[in-house]
């Protein structure tokens, strides 16, 4: 939001032609805020790194850790 003031807000969205919304934002998937975030705002993410990266850590063990690690 560019200024507290509702009004103003809505007079800039119309200038720019743009939506006006709310914080926290996500740019490239990220959540950006203007203040501090907080732990459940980041949560989404890890688990979208933490489940890319167990794939690709199965992928790269060798024969024999992959044997290892079924048994």
């Amino acid at each position: 939001m560019v200024s507290q003031d509702e009004s103003k807000s809505l007079e800039f969205s119309n200038m720019f032609n743009c939506a006006s919304g709310k914080w926290p934002i996500k740019y490239l998937g990220v959540p950006v805020a203007g203040s501090r975030l907080h732990v459940a705002d980041w949560l989404p993410i890890c688990e979208k790194i933490m489940k890319r990266l167990d794939g690709w850590k199965d992928s790269s063990l060798s024969l024999g850790r992959r044997l290892v690690l079924i048994n």
